[in-house]
């Protein structure tokens, strides 16, 4: 009884899989002949176009196959405003305020940038290396962190710290075994 029924499933998904085959292949050629069908289209319009512009001069007939990349592709729109003399840019009131803030707030970052450029010249400090780079970090983290309490705030988070290590130093305590406590 089994056997027959392992028997009927093997053939249903065999049958299955046969199915899908001719679906994916029937849809591939489904898709074949929409392209050449598109591509055909494309070409007879190209000629059209090319067919029209005989008697143009050549400057016209670029303009007619530029116009006709346009409507297929969209990247040649870029390109074609460069020519252009009548194009027209509106500015009003609120895009020059944006304008003017953007200008301030490029020129401040420049001056605070060479401000921390003169500073670190004149101290002339070779850059940190190891722990005192940490400590660095870790100061001026707690000071935009804390602000002005940020020195007694590390205080207080370095005896904690010595006290834990302590204990555990005094204590010396054993890790947890990775066995399970119950074979």
């Amino acid at each position: 009884m089994n056997t027959m029924q392992a028997d009927a499933f093997w053939k249903n998904y065999v049958a299955a899989q046969e199915w899908q085959k001719r679906h994916s292949v029937t849809w591939w050629r489904s898709r074949c002949i929409a392209l050449e069908h598109e591509n055909e289209i494309l070409r007879n319009k190209i000629r059209s176009l090319s067919g029209q512009s005989k008697g143009t001069t050549g400057s016209k007939r670029r303009q007619n196959i530029r116009k006709t990349n346009n409507n297929f592709q969209d990247d040649d729109e870029k390109n074609d405003f460069k020519g252009e003399e009548d194009l027209e840019f509106h500015v009003d009131a609120d895009m020059m305020t944006f304008l003017e803030q953007s200008i301030r707030h490029k020129m401040e970052l420049k001056q605070k940038r060479e401000l921390e450029l003169a500073v670190s010249k004149e101290e002339n400090v070779a850059p940190l290396e190891g722990g005192a780079a940490w400590a660095r970090a870790r100061n001026e983290e707690a000071k935009l962190l804390y602000g002005d309490a940020s020195p007694t705030i590390l205080a207080m988070e370095t005896a904690l710290q010595a006290t834990v290590d302590r204990h555990k130093d005094k204590s010396k305590p054993q890790y947890w075994p990775n066995i399970p406590l119950r074979p």
